[in-house]
């Protein structure tokens, strides 16, 4: 047998593939044509995704604008200096952010 139910794009939202019906998520059949559900939402996955890119685009701006302030603090007595923590500073939170993104997938 095939998929039965697919996903309406709704949290929690299916309809049945047999006879389009809505159907509720804790239902195991279509309550119009009695089709068996064999499959839920994945919504709350791509939820979860994007709430992840968007701490991880908000964790590397943060870690820009801490760059730029150490940069600045520290070239107020070394140009070059500062400048050179400043790109320290953003490659090494771009990395952590990723290291830390990408145990998270395993």
């Amino acid at each position: 047998m095939g998929r039965h139910t697919r996903s309406t794009g709704r949290l929690g939202a299916l309809t049945c593939d047999q006879c389009g019906a809505a159907v509720p998520t804790d239902s195991k059949f279509c309550q119009e044509c009695g089709t068996p559900v064999t499959q839920r939402p994945t919504q709350r996955v791509r939820v979860r995704d994007e709430y992840a890119q968007r701490v991880f685009t908000f964790g590397c701006l943060v870690t820009v604008l801490a760059a730029v302030v150490v940069g600045l603090v520290i070239g107020a007595a070394s140009r070059f200096l500062g400048v050179v923590v400043m790109l320290a500073v953003i490659i090494g939170g771009i990395i952590f952010m990723r290291i830390l993104f990408s145990a998270g997938k395993q």
